[in-house]
């Protein structure tokens, strides 16, 4: 799950349209980082879901430092630096015991990811 950072500030200083054209961007970044056989939500807001398929913790740990590195042109000669706050959990979340947590329970997981990683300074 990613989550971009500061875009209340470019919607307050460039308007809306600026901050639509970063989310658009932010989806063709994910497109193109992306396997064939992820599949890409846009989650709400200014948030994405990635489910990844056939993927391990080291592999999905260099997918989310790709995407958290994006940089935004805005056009109209100004040029905006966004960051992405990621948050991932695996779904079995125990290969174990892969009934331990239902999906819904790994996505708050994911969820609570996230927004450790706002609270911790953000990017």
């Amino acid at each position: 799950m990613m989550d971009l950072d500061g875009l209340k500030g470019v919607n307050d200083t460039y308007g809306h349209t600026a901050g639509d054209r970063a989310i658009v961007q932010m989806k063709e970044i994910l497109t193109r980082v992306c396997h064939q056989s992820d599949t890409l939500i846009r989650w709400c807001g200014d948030e994405f879901l990635l489910l990844g398929r056939h993927t391990d913790r080291e592999a999905a740990a260099m997918l989310a430092e790709r995407i958290r590195q994006a940089v935004f042109d805005l056009g109209d000669g100004d040029t905006v630096r966004l960051s992405c706050s990621v948050g991932f959990t695996f779904f079995p979340f125990q290969t174990d015991a892969p009934n331990l947590f239902t999906w819904e329970q790994v996505l708050d997981l994911t969820d609570r990811a996230l927004y450790k990683a706002k609270q911790s300074g953000r990017d």
